[in-house]
Protein backbone atom coordinates (compact mmCIF):
# COMPACT_ATOMS: atom_id res chain seq x y z
CA UNK A 1 0.00 0.00 0.00
CA UNK A 2 1.32 3.05 -0.91
CA UNK A 3 2.19 5.85 1.75
CA UNK A 4 -0.20 8.14 -0.06
CA UNK A 5 -3.35 5.67 0.70
CA UNK A 6 -2.27 5.10 4.38
CA UNK A 7 -2.52 9.03 4.84
CA UNK A 8 -5.48 8.73 3.50
CA UNK A 9 -6.71 5.99 5.43
CA UNK A 10 -5.31 8.12 8.99
CA UNK A 11 -6.95 11.04 7.75
CA UNK A 12 -10.38 9.23 7.27
CA UNK A 13 -10.06 7.17 10.93
CA UNK A 14 -9.56 10.68 12.30
CA UNK A 15 -12.82 12.33 10.72
CA UNK A 16 -14.76 9.17 12.23
CA UNK A 17 -13.34 10.15 15.44
CA UNK A 18 -14.30 13.02 15.48
CA UNK A 19 -10.80 14.47 15.52
CA UNK A 20 -9.64 17.86 13.09
CA UNK A 21 -5.82 17.71 12.07
CA UNK A 22 -4.91 21.71 12.09
CA UNK A 23 -2.10 21.90 9.85
CA UNK A 24 0.60 23.89 11.56
CA UNK A 25 1.40 27.52 10.07
CA UNK A 26 3.80 29.77 10.37
CA UNK A 27 3.92 33.15 12.10
CA UNK A 28 6.63 35.78 12.23
CA UNK A 29 6.66 38.68 14.70
CA UNK A 30 8.35 41.43 15.15
CA UNK A 31 8.77 43.70 18.67
CA UNK A 32 10.29 47.21 17.67
CA UNK A 33 10.71 49.88 20.29
CA UNK A 34 11.07 52.78 17.80
CA UNK A 35 11.59 55.79 19.67
CA UNK A 36 9.45 57.65 17.86
CA UNK A 37 11.45 57.14 14.78
CA UNK A 38 14.64 58.87 16.11
CA UNK A 39 17.75 57.22 16.20
CA UNK A 40 20.85 56.44 17.57
CA UNK A 41 22.10 59.22 15.66
CA UNK A 42 19.45 61.68 16.85
CA UNK A 43 17.68 61.87 13.32
CA UNK A 44 13.96 61.45 13.03
CA UNK A 45 13.33 59.49 10.53
CA UNK A 46 10.03 57.35 9.77
CA UNK A 47 11.46 56.12 6.76
CA UNK A 48 13.98 54.54 8.04
CA UNK A 49 11.76 52.68 10.39
CA UNK A 50 9.31 51.59 7.92
CA UNK A 51 12.52 50.50 5.23
CA UNK A 52 13.24 47.90 8.70
CA UNK A 53 9.61 46.70 8.70
CA UNK A 54 9.44 46.25 5.03
CA UNK A 55 12.88 44.35 4.76
CA UNK A 56 11.61 41.91 7.47
CA UNK A 57 8.15 41.04 6.09
CA UNK A 58 6.60 40.53 9.59
CA UNK A 59 2.94 39.22 10.13
CA UNK A 60 2.83 41.31 12.80
CA UNK A 61 4.59 44.28 14.44
CA UNK A 62 4.46 45.02 18.22
CA UNK A 63 4.98 48.70 18.03
CA UNK A 64 6.05 50.62 20.90
CA UNK A 65 6.87 54.46 22.04
CA UNK A 66 4.36 55.82 19.31
CA UNK A 67 3.21 59.57 18.74
CA UNK A 68 -0.18 60.17 17.60
CA UNK A 69 -0.90 63.94 16.28
CA UNK A 70 2.08 65.68 18.61
CA UNK A 71 3.64 68.81 17.85
CA UNK A 72 6.72 67.00 17.89
CA UNK A 73 5.68 64.92 14.99
CA UNK A 74 4.19 67.77 13.21
CA UNK A 75 0.71 66.31 13.96
CA UNK A 76 1.26 62.98 12.36
CA UNK A 77 -0.48 59.73 13.45
CA UNK A 78 2.76 58.03 13.34
CA UNK A 79 1.07 54.02 13.73
CA UNK A 80 -1.23 55.38 10.23
CA UNK A 81 2.12 56.62 8.48
CA UNK A 82 3.51 52.96 9.42
CA UNK A 83 0.99 51.02 8.06
CA UNK A 84 0.69 53.19 5.19
CA UNK A 85 4.54 52.95 4.29
CA UNK A 86 4.18 49.04 5.29
CA UNK A 87 0.16 48.03 3.69
CA UNK A 88 -0.07 46.88 7.20
CA UNK A 89 -3.47 47.25 9.29
CA UNK A 90 -2.61 50.05 11.99
CA UNK A 91 -4.16 49.55 15.83
CA UNK A 92 -3.03 51.95 18.84
CA UNK A 93 -3.51 52.17 22.14
CA UNK A 94 -2.66 55.76 23.81
CA UNK A 95 -1.15 55.63 27.62
CA UNK A 96 -0.56 59.43 27.80
CA UNK A 97 -1.29 62.66 26.69
CA UNK A 98 1.59 64.46 25.36
CA UNK A 99 3.19 67.53 23.41
CA UNK A 100 -0.81 68.21 22.21
CA UNK A 101 -1.20 65.00 20.98
CA UNK A 102 -0.93 61.10 22.40
CA UNK A 103 1.79 58.84 23.64
CA UNK A 104 1.72 55.17 23.59
CA UNK A 105 1.99 51.51 21.51
CA UNK A 106 0.46 50.14 18.65
CA UNK A 107 0.27 46.82 16.22
CA UNK A 108 0.84 46.84 12.48
CA UNK A 109 -1.35 43.15 10.94
CA UNK A 110 -0.97 41.48 7.54
CA UNK A 111 -4.75 40.76 8.35
CA UNK A 112 -7.50 42.21 9.95
CA UNK A 113 -8.17 41.05 13.94
CA UNK A 114 -11.68 39.88 15.32
CA UNK A 115 -11.78 41.95 17.84
CA UNK A 116 -8.80 45.01 19.71
CA UNK A 117 -8.71 45.10 23.48
CA UNK A 118 -6.80 47.97 25.11
CA UNK A 119 -6.24 47.34 28.49
CA UNK A 120 -4.33 50.53 30.84
CA UNK A 121 -1.53 49.39 33.31
CA UNK A 122 0.22 50.93 35.84
CA UNK A 123 3.15 52.72 36.24
CA UNK A 124 4.47 55.27 38.28
CA UNK A 125 6.77 57.26 36.96
CA UNK A 126 4.16 57.17 33.80
CA UNK A 127 0.98 55.43 32.80
CA UNK A 128 1.55 52.51 30.79
CA UNK A 129 -1.04 50.03 28.18
CA UNK A 130 -1.25 47.11 26.45
CA UNK A 131 -2.70 46.21 23.28
CA UNK A 132 -4.41 42.83 22.26
CA UNK A 133 -5.26 41.89 18.74
CA UNK A 134 -7.36 38.46 18.63
CA UNK A 135 -7.69 36.12 15.81
CA UNK A 136 -10.12 33.27 16.12
CA UNK A 137 -6.46 30.77 16.37
CA UNK A 138 -4.42 33.40 18.30
CA UNK A 139 -3.78 36.47 20.54
CA UNK A 140 -1.34 38.93 20.40
CA UNK A 141 -0.40 41.56 23.00
CA UNK A 142 2.03 44.78 22.65
CA UNK A 143 2.94 46.46 25.77
CA UNK A 144 5.95 48.57 26.98
CA UNK A 145 6.36 47.87 31.01
CA UNK A 146 6.75 50.33 33.83
CA UNK A 147 10.26 51.54 34.69
CA UNK A 148 9.06 50.79 37.89
CA UNK A 149 9.73 46.93 38.97
CA UNK A 150 6.59 47.13 41.20
CA UNK A 151 4.52 47.93 38.65
CA UNK A 152 6.53 46.44 35.72
CA UNK A 153 5.85 43.48 37.33
CA UNK A 154 2.01 43.66 37.89
CA UNK A 155 1.30 45.47 34.51
CA UNK A 156 3.03 42.02 33.22
CA UNK A 157 0.82 39.78 35.34
CA UNK A 158 -2.30 41.70 34.20
CA UNK A 159 -1.53 40.75 30.67
CA UNK A 160 -0.58 37.29 31.01
CA UNK A 161 -4.15 37.01 33.04
CA UNK A 162 -6.13 38.49 30.08
CA UNK A 163 -3.92 35.89 27.88
CA UNK A 164 -4.69 32.99 29.79
CA UNK A 165 -8.44 33.49 29.27
CA UNK A 166 -8.09 33.91 25.50
CA UNK A 167 -6.09 30.66 25.23
CA UNK A 168 -9.16 28.43 26.46
CA UNK A 169 -10.50 27.99 23.58
CA UNK A 170 -6.92 26.50 21.61
CA UNK A 171 -5.92 30.02 21.00
CA UNK A 172 -1.96 30.42 20.38
CA UNK A 173 -0.77 33.29 22.24
CA UNK A 174 2.15 35.74 22.33
CA UNK A 175 3.35 38.48 24.50
CA UNK A 176 5.63 41.17 22.66
CA UNK A 177 7.20 44.54 23.71
CA UNK A 178 9.58 46.24 25.56
CA UNK A 179 9.90 44.69 29.28
CA UNK A 180 11.95 46.59 30.71
CA UNK A 181 13.69 43.76 32.32
CA UNK A 182 16.63 41.69 30.90
CA UNK A 183 16.98 38.23 30.27
CA UNK A 184 17.68 36.96 33.79
CA UNK A 185 15.12 38.96 35.30
CA UNK A 186 12.51 36.65 37.88
CA UNK A 187 9.80 38.34 36.18
CA UNK A 188 10.06 35.72 32.90
CA UNK A 189 10.02 32.69 35.95
CA UNK A 190 6.98 34.28 37.50
CA UNK A 191 4.84 34.65 33.69
CA UNK A 192 6.37 30.92 32.93
CA UNK A 193 4.76 29.05 35.96
CA UNK A 194 1.58 30.80 36.75
CA UNK A 195 0.54 32.11 33.49
CA UNK A 196 2.40 29.56 30.89
CA UNK A 197 4.31 32.35 28.79
CA UNK A 198 7.39 30.99 27.85
CA UNK A 199 11.01 32.55 26.19
CA UNK A 200 11.99 29.85 23.49
CA UNK A 201 15.13 31.90 23.00
CA UNK A 202 18.68 32.70 24.19
CA UNK A 203 20.12 35.58 24.94
CA UNK A 204 20.10 37.74 22.31
CA UNK A 205 20.71 41.78 22.97
CA UNK A 206 18.62 44.43 21.49
CA UNK A 207 19.61 47.67 23.46
CA UNK A 208 21.01 50.14 22.74
CA UNK A 209 21.29 49.47 18.82
CA UNK A 210 24.40 51.08 18.36
CA UNK A 211 26.27 48.43 20.68
CA UNK A 212 23.69 46.14 22.50
CA UNK A 213 24.29 44.85 26.09
CA UNK A 214 20.97 44.12 27.28
CA UNK A 215 18.40 42.00 26.46
CA UNK A 216 14.83 44.33 27.38
CA UNK A 217 12.35 43.34 24.65
CA UNK A 218 11.13 40.04 24.11
CA UNK A 219 8.39 37.68 22.84
CA UNK A 220 7.02 35.25 24.94
CA UNK A 221 4.49 32.26 23.72
CA UNK A 222 1.51 30.32 25.33
CA UNK A 223 -2.06 28.79 24.90
CA UNK A 224 -4.08 26.02 24.27
CA UNK A 225 -1.87 24.71 21.38
CA UNK A 226 1.78 23.93 20.19
CA UNK A 227 3.79 26.77 19.50
CA UNK A 228 7.64 26.13 18.34
CA UNK A 229 10.39 28.56 17.30
CA UNK A 230 11.30 28.19 14.50
CA UNK A 231 13.74 31.49 14.17
CA UNK A 232 15.05 34.02 15.99
CA UNK A 233 16.75 37.11 14.70
CA UNK A 234 18.29 40.62 15.90
CA UNK A 235 18.12 42.95 13.45
CA UNK A 236 21.50 45.10 12.95
CA UNK A 237 19.61 48.69 12.66
CA UNK A 238 20.36 51.92 13.90
CA UNK A 239 16.94 53.52 13.25
CA UNK A 240 16.38 53.62 16.80
CA UNK A 241 17.49 53.36 20.17
CA UNK A 242 16.42 49.30 19.96
CA UNK A 243 17.37 47.13 17.74
CA UNK A 244 14.25 44.94 16.41
CA UNK A 245 12.97 41.51 17.50
CA UNK A 246 11.85 38.60 15.05
CA UNK A 247 10.62 35.49 16.46
CA UNK A 248 9.21 33.23 13.85
CA UNK A 249 6.87 30.35 15.05
CA UNK A 250 5.26 27.36 13.75
CA UNK A 251 1.59 27.11 15.39
CA UNK A 252 0.26 23.79 15.70
CA UNK A 253 -3.39 23.70 16.97
CA UNK A 254 -3.63 19.83 17.36
CA UNK A 255 -6.54 18.02 18.35
CA UNK A 256 -9.99 19.44 18.92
Amino acid sequence: MSTLSVRKIAIAAAMLAGIIFVRAADLKIMSYNIRNGIGIDGTADLDRIAEVIVSARPDIVAVQEVDSVTRRSDGRDVIDYLAEKTSMRPYYSAAIDFDGGRYGIGMLCDSEPDSIIRIALPGSEEARTAIIAVWPDKAIACTHLSLTEKDRDKGAEIVARKLAELSANGRATFMAGDFNAGYDDPLFQILDERYGLKRQYPQTPTFPSDLPTEMIDHILTGGGCDTTLSGIEVLNSQASDHRPLIATFSIEAGNK
